[in-house]
């Protein structure tokens, strides 16, 4: 049985890779694999394969950076279905494993790196009925406590954001792989002489599978802040990488730990108005966590009366 992989991220969307029975096809951003996507940098030279076979069909990380993930889960090897997600890089591949006449070739597609088959419109259709039917990604078993914050920061006005800092040995923090959210390294793109600890910027989409996922495993931490803005993700980013690194009066380069919540807690209530006006910028308001192991959130909102700060209690 054939397999199909469809892109659903990216300047490629909509195209499909496809391995017919007894192949294997690898995927990354160089020519050491057979299908090159050398617009997502966050993939590796060969990043992974797929199986296909009368046995059924597997995915398999081939040592990559950053990781694999099936569903949202990393993995090594892996079987793989009907409608499953697979997420490498910036970029995620939805299975279909189509019937022998599901799925005919109407014209072939080149791109400067691979041949992509359109699909015919009875395919497109097909492939639809199956994506509606299959499950959506297992939701994370919560706490009350994390239940509590996951609930509170979905009833946000603004659009929810998060900064995330992670070991220096973790590229890319495993939590924000292999849901197909925005997320970028805070310092990419900086000057070279200003190097900034492992912290993303990520934007979360409305009823995000990511978010319970983020308050499980960082909520309680103290390596996550959440705040709430209207502005776009690139204008926000760029708003808060001119606070990363602040000046002496002698001249000394210092790194403005903003994204620790002990930190941002103690220096938001320390900043006069005109500093706080300038910090919290296009940003509404932070949640953090309090006291108590997670089970106490602050939110601190900039009010025409000044800092605002509200404490909550999450059992």
């Amino acid at each position: 049985m054939r397999i199909v992989l469809e892109i659903l991220d990216g300047p490629l969307a909509g195209r499909t890779i496809e391995a017919d029975a007894g192949q294997t096809m690898s995927v990354g951003r160089t020519a050491k694999a057979q299908i090159m996507m050398p617009q997502d940098s966050f993939l590796s030279g060969a990043h992974f394969q797929v199986e296909s076979s009368a046995a059924g069909h597997l995915v398999r990380d081939l040592n990559s950076s950053n990781g694999t993930f099936l569903n949202g889960d990393r993995i090594e090897e892996n079987p793989i279905k009907n409608g499953d997600v697979i997420s490498a890089g910036q970029t995620r591949f939805l299975v279909h494993l189509p019937k022998d006449d599901m799925m005919q070739t109407s014209e072939v597609r080149k791109s400067s790196t691979v041949t992509f088959a359109a699909p015919s419109i009875a395919a497109i259709e097909a492939a639809g009925q199956q994506m509606a039917a299959a499950p959506a990604p297992q939701a994370p078993a919560l706490d009350p406590a994390q239940r509590a914050i996951t609930g509170y920061l979905e009833g946000l006005l603004a659009p929810l954001f998060a900064l995330l800092s992670a070991p220096a040995e973790e590229k890319i923090p495993q939590v924000l792989m292999g849901f197909g959210e925005t997320f970028q390294a805070l310092d990419e793109g900086m000057c070279p002489d200003s190097p900034l600890p492992n912290v993303h910027l990520v934007q979360f989409q409305e009823r995000s599978q990511l978010l319970p996922r983020v308050v499980q495993r960082r909520w309680g931490t103290r390596t996550v802040v959440f705040f709430g803005s209207i502005h776009p993700f690139v204008e926000v980013r760029r708003h808060l990488q001119q606070f990363s690194v602040l000046h002496t009066e002698d001249g000394k380069k210092l790194v403005f730990r903003f994204w620790d919540p002990r930190v941002l807690e103690t220096i938001l209530q320390e900043m006069s108005r005109q500093e706080l006006t300038a910090f919290f910028g296009p940003i509404r308001s932070f949640v953090i966590e309090g006291e108590g192991d997670g089970r106490q959130l602050l939110e601190f909102t900039l009010t025409p009366h000044g800092l605002s700060r509200k404490t909550q209690s999450l059992v």
